[in-house]
């Protein structure tokens, strides 16, 4: 189901299994609830630590989300994006590019973000859904 080029993990998303892909910014693996982020400063929602934070990008008034988050999700960016110097600054698991993921995950949904593989998996739909 990946599809490898250069070493790297081609933007795609499969939504039908619950699966969705991105570029690996970060190695590593987490599970969280997902914490959908719109707002520049994070403000505004509920988010505890070791939530998943997923995010259209990420900005400088994320950061003190970013240390409490467990693995960071965006829809944009590459291995250069903010979220991917953050990523690896902080040492989280994160996935850039996804192209739809604040769309079609959604708040409350129980992840496994495998970042070693650019894979998010839905273990558990939130009931909200």
């Amino acid at each position: 189901m990946n599809k490898f080029l250069a070493g790297a993990i081609i933007a795609v998303l499969l939504v039908a299994g619950g699966v969705y892909i991105g570029w690996r910014a970060f190695g590593g693996r987490a599970e969280g609830i997902v914490r959908l982020v719109f707002s520049a400063d994070g403000k505004g929602g509920t988010f505890n630590d070791g939530d998943i934070l997923v995010s259209p990008s990420t900005s400088t008034g994320l950061v003190d989300l970013i240390r409490r988050c467990s693995a960071i999700v965006t829809d944009e960016g590459g291995t250069m994006s903010h979220a991917a110097i953050l990523a690896r600054e902080f040492g989280k698991p994160c996935i850039v590019g996804t192209r739809r993921a604040t769309e079609t995950l959604k708040e409350g949904d129980m992840v496994e973000v495998d970042a070693d593989k650019g894979v998010v998996r839905i273990l558990n739909k939130s009931p909200e859904r």
